[in-house]
């Protein structure tokens, strides 16, 4: 994926970063205190991290992975494509 340095986690600072993650008035945040550092983690900061851009084709306004995430398709679609046989998902009460 990307270069991560030596490999090593310090999870004082993972547990920071979850810990000040929620915020009861955003429903998605896209930022977080660590240290008093800001980390934003939005999907242009995360592309440009994990280095994977998104790519608009001409004449579109949204990558591929948007346009399909607002098709909403057909779960037992998704299940026949995707699932092995006789196995599934579960949706969560969002869908």
């Amino acid at each position: 994926m990307t270069d991560f340095g030596d490999g090593n986690t310090d999870v004082a600072i993972v547990k920071e970063f979850y810990a000040n993650l929620y915020d009861p008035k955003d429903k998605s945040p896209k930022q977080v205190r660590v240290r008093g550092h800001l980390i934003k983690f939005d999907e242009d900061t995360l592309n440009t991290f994990l280095k994977t851009p998104i790519i608009v084709e001409e004449g579109e306004s949204l990558c591929a992975y948007s346009r399909f995430a607002l098709l909403r398709p057909d779960p037992q679609e998704l299940v026949a494509k995707l699932c092995i046989p006789a196995k599934g998902f579960e949706l969560n009460v969002d869908g």
